[in-house]
């Protein structure tokens, strides 16, 4: 299988669904033929993600990996309840297996594609894109992830905030409670920096205390990194930034943390597991994406792109799905084409603002 970032246009979007959806028909024995919820039996789980191939790895050499170990509370009795819906999808109750399969690939894949995902570089083809990668590196600004659906697991948020400086996880303010309930029962998994959180009323006493006497936490080589993780009620259908491309009076005290990220960060990911699952939520949806690409675009110089995970369910969804990004949105649009995420039912989508 050729592993790359495979670009789409209106021409080929077909070929590349008839051929994906070739591979989930031709290995059915060996793929989960449901909805894509991780665990339907149960309101509390545990989820564990390690690298099931570093038990082959440690005979060679010594390897160093990341694991995981999650309990989970969701709510089964709310997923599709007209009590809880409020007009409102109660997918995000559950937690979704597209989540897990992509945080696996992410973590522990080892294709050049993946590499480029977690580290990033210029992406060759009619013309250049910069993508810098979802982990930091230490000769770069500060970067950021804004999550697009977070659910109710938290999951993505902890793990990712180990690699970042700031992280966002939105979703419906119904949804709000649980996620900040399951991210602070896991929040010792989140070790690899010291989190703060105004929205999750974490202890930042430390810092400011630190401020005050001037003490320079970034060369403090006893003080772990700082990742600012923050829980945001954002709904699709009413968010907006810009109006005539200027700032919207009162956005910046509506969205504080959005501004904050575009005072800070060099490079900003939007990032966005199964949440395409109904037609009526494509246009809201990139209605969305495309006001936050604006938003952090203007008068500044910050990389910005949006990974989208898919549960690969109906066909003519995803298609329509693509072509209305390709079409009407106009974004560029790369399909990662790795062969790990070939054995599962997740199709993984970069999109990119066009080039200035």
């Amino acid at each position: 299988m050729n592993e790359k970032l495979f670009a789409l246009d209106e021409e080929n979007i077909y070929e590349h669904l008839f051929e994906r959806y070739s591979q989930l028909n031709g290995n059915i024995e060996g793929i989960k033929q449901d909805l894509g919820i991780h665990d339907k039996t149960q309101n509390v789980i545990e989820v564990d993600i390690q690298d099931t191939k570093v038990e082959k790895k440690k005979r060679k050499k010594k390897v160093r990996s990341e694991i995981y170990n999650f309990v989970i509370e969701q709510s089964l009795s709310s997923l599709g309840s007209s009590n809880d819906n409020n007009k409102n999808s109660t997918t995000g109750y559950v937690l979704w297996s597209t989540t897990l399969i992509f945080l696996n690939w992410l973590l522990y894949g080892e294709s050049d594609v993946c590499k480029l995902i977690r580290n990033g570089e210029a992406i060759q083809g009619n013309e250049v894109l910069k993508f810098d990668g979802l982990f930091q590196k230490n000769d770069s600004g500060k970067k950021g992830i804004i999550e697009l659906g977070s659910g109710i697991s938290g999951i993505l948020s902890i793990v990712m905030s180990n690699h970042v400086d700031y992280y966002v996880a939105t979703d419906q303010n119904s949804i709000l409670n649980k996620l900040k309930f399951n991210i602070r029962q896991n929040i010792l998994q989140l070790n690899m920096k010291k989190c703060k959180s105004k929205s999750l009323n974490f202890n930042t006493k430390e810092e400011e205390e630190d401020e005050q006497r001037g003490v320079d936490l970034q060369d403090s080589r006893q003080r772990k990194q700082i990742v600012q993780l923050e829980t945001l009620p954002l709904d699709w259908e009413t968010f907006q930034l810009l109006k005539n491309n200027q700032p919207l009076v009162n956005s910046n005290s509506k969205y504080p943390i959005l501004y904050q990220l575009k005072e800070d960060c060099s490079s900003i990911v939007i990032l966005a597991m199964d949440v395409i699952y109904n037609d009526y939520l494509i246009k809201p949806f990139l209605d969305t994406v495309k006001e936050l690409f604006q938003f952090y675009q203007l008068k500044s110089k910050i990389q910005i792109s949006c990974i989208v995970g898919l549960q690969l369910r109906a066909q003519d969804m995803i298609e329509m799905f693509l072509e209305t990004i390709i079409c009407e949105y106009q974004f560029v649009v790369h399909h990662v084409s790795d062969s790990m995420l070939a054995q599962t039912r997740c199709g993984v989508y970069l999109l990119s603002p066009q080039t200035k």
